[in-house]
Formats: C-alpha cells, structure tokens, sequence
C-alpha cells in the first residue's frame, strides 16, 4: 500500500482517477500466468493455470475493481485465459470454455462498482492491518471498507466511526454488527471483503453470461490444434534460428501467428499443399502479405487453350498457383513436385511460366532429382512440368525460312 500511496502523490486527483486499472495486457504476460511464475519477455506456451493462481487473481480484480481509477479488462481475463509473452498473450477468446466462477466473479465486482459511487468517485484513506492490503473509501456519508486476504484466514478489528452501527459485506450480503466502535471481521484465506455501511443488493444476470463458459457455445476450430502444434514447434528450444521447419496449412491458409513467430526466428517454412510442397523465408513473405498466408494449386489452368494449343501432344503437368503475396523481390518461393518417374524416361524436366501476355511460355531453371521437379517462383500463375523441351513455333518457322 504504501508503494500505491507514493505513485498516487505524483497526480492530482483528477488525473488519477482517471487512470487506467490494468492488470495486464497485449504488451505482458496474462496476470492469471504471471502468478503461476510466467514472466515478461520470457517466450513460451503457458500451461493452464492453477487453483491458486485463479484465486490471486480473484484477489487483483477485487482490487482492480475497488481502487481508485478506471478499471480496464483485457479481453479473455474475465474467462481466466491464460498466456505467456506476446504472442502466447494473443489467444482467441474461449467461447463456451471459460471458466464459469471467474466470468461471475469480474460481473458481480463490476456491478458492485457500477452500483456504489463510492468505489468509483470517493476518497481512499489506506488502513493499516497486519497481514491484509486494506483501504477506506469515503463520499458524504457513504463509506466501503477494503480488505483483501492474501494469506491464511486471519481475524482483525476495525475502528469505525460513530454513527455506524453496521456494516455489511457488499460481495456476500452477509452483516457486521458494530460494538463500541468496533468491528471484528473475519477474511478467508486469499479472499476479500467489501464493507458498506449503506448496502445495495447487486445482481448479475446468469443468463447473459453463459456464452462465456456454456458448452453450447463452444466455437468448433478444428485447425486451431494444429496451429498450436506449429507454434509450440517453433518456440521450441530445439528449433535453431535460421532453420528449417515443416508447419501445417488448413484451408489453404497458413496463420499469420505462425508465420510472424518463424519471422522471429529466421526460419525457412515447408508446407505441403494438394502435394505441391512449398519452401519459403518467413521473414520474406511476411512483409509481403497482410493476415494469413493463403496458398493454394489447382489443375485447372487460367489459359488451358492457349497452353494446349502450344504443346500440341506433349506430356505435361498442369500447376495453376495463387496466392496472397503477389510479386515478390529479391527473394522467391522453391516449388517441389512429385511426379510419375516412368513419364520422365530420360532423367529429365522442364518448366515454363506460361506468358499470358505475349501468350508464350518462358523457361524456368529446375532440377529434376529421382522423381522430383523442384524451382522457383516470384509470383503466381499457370506453370508446367514437361517431359520435353517446347520450342517456340514462330523461332521454328524463322528457322526454316533461313534454311530455305
């Protein structure tokens, strides 16, 4: 308290009043796993949290809530999300899997708040009591007394002001009779108690709550167990920076949380799409795209006619590649293929980007290697693997007319 009281002397009243009450947010570890041992910028994947670390945080809110300033949630808090560092911090909130005391809990003390002006607006006078964090709030004649527990159930005395002949608790209704000026007050272990002489019943509505915690609210994301397997991957101590690793894509998307974690660290990611696999720089890519990495292969080319047309009879394998990332500059994405060995005879492929332009194809540089067709692309577009080399038809003719 005395630690407050010091940082409160430093503004007027006005401003600290006005102050933000936040026990943590997108630039910390949540405060739920900050009291399970999770610090600031230590990288991780926080497990979830325990008994007591949900009652601590109980105990902040109590305070958060009571305090002088504006109380400030960080989404997912009142559910009792947890996380480590940016990004663990980011995760999406946990419809219909919350923890349903803590979601009651953050209602029953905002309304307390919401219902008492005194916790909003009044004075705050610190008391001191052995073992226990303990403030006065005062407005007119209105008081609330503050006693927050972390420790082991304790009994102690308060000293009240004439006039008062009872207290009662504002969280659990129950009374206090006042004696002589008197009051003794029993606090659990890690818990609180908020004492008001002018008591208002405060009720939440349930009903309203549900979608935070109820089953039936559950939002099925069965991509979502694969993208934590990707991040835990990546954080992981055995993942060297400036390695390579292979992650998943659902749906055609790799997520951007992946992508900007293995920018972090430098890595070259592998992903397989349709069986086409894609070997990229994270750091490249993601500085050419906005949200997920979309990739996506069809057999079905843009400009089949032109192309059949071009090739006539000969043996080929169709690519139509997309993609979110559009041009890329001094850097490009390697493409392996796998294909049929029986169809590639002589140990030999081609590639060609097909122009749609010029309506000609442009040879691009591969390496074949035991059934494999492996190049690089800059950007998105009809591509083929052959089995031969395809000439130009209008060089053919030049050619013939010079030997005639």
């Amino acid at each position: 308290m005395e630690v407050l009281e010091l940082v409160r002397e430093q503004y007027q009243k006005e401003a600290f009043y006005a102050m933000f009450n936040l026990i943590d947010s997108h630039d910390t570890q949540r405060a739920i796993s900050a009291f399970d041992g999770y610090e600031k910028s230590q990288k991780a994947v926080a497990e979830a949290p325990s008994e007591n670390a949900k009652k601590l945080l109980k105990l902040a809110v109590l305070m958060q809530m009571t305090y002088p300033g504006a109380p400030v949630i960080y989404y997912g808090d009142e559910a009792a999300l947890y996380g480590a560092d940016d990004p663990d911090n980011r995760r999406t909130f946990p419809w219909g899997k919350g923890d349903k005391d803590m979601v009651e809990w953050y209602a029953k003390l905002s309304n307390i708040r919401r219902n008492y002006e005194v916790l909003r607006t009044g004075e705050i006078t610190p008391i001191e009591l052995e073992g226990l964090f303990a403030f006065k709030r005062t407005l007119g004649n209105e008081e609330a007394y503050v006693l927050i527990n972390n420790d082991v159930e304790k009994t102690v005395e308060l000293s009240i002001p004439q006039g008062v002949n009872r207290l009662i608790d504002a969280i659990t209704a129950k009374e206090y009779v006042v004696e002589n000026g008197k009051v003794v007050v029993q606090v659990p272990e890690k818990q609180g108690v908020v004492l008001v002489n002018s008591y208002r019943n405060v009720a939440i509505q349930t009903d309203k709550l549900k979608d935070a915690y109820d089953a039936r609210f559950v939002v099925t994301n069965k991509d979502s167990a694969n993208v934590m397997n990707d991040i835990n991957n990546i954080l992981s101590s055995e993942t060297k920076d400036g390695s390579e690793i292979k992650v998943s894509i659902e749906n055609n998307r790799l997520s951007r949380d992946v992508l900007l974690l293995a920018a972090r660290k430098n890595l070259t990611l592998i992903v397989d799409v349709e069986g086409v696999e894609f070997e990229f720089n994270a750091k490249d890519i993601a500085i050419n795209i906005d949200g997920d990495l979309i990739l996506t292969v069809e057999e079905e080319l843009e400009n089949k006619k032109s192309i059949d047309k071009l090739l006539g009879n000969i043996y080929y394998i169709p690519l139509n590649i997309n993609s979110n990332f559009g041009t890329l500059n001094g850097t490009g994405i390697k493409i392996s293929v796998k294909v049929d060995k029986t169809k590639f005879k002589d140990g030999a492929a081609y590639v060609y980007y097909f122009n749609p332009q010029t309506q000609k194809f442009e040879e691009i540089e591969c390496e074949y290697d035991n059934g494999v067709v492996s190049f690089t692309i800059t950007h998105c577009s009809d591509y083929v693997i052959t089995n031969n080399k395809v000439e130009d038809k209008n060089e053919l003719k030049e050619d013939k007319k010079k030997i005639n």
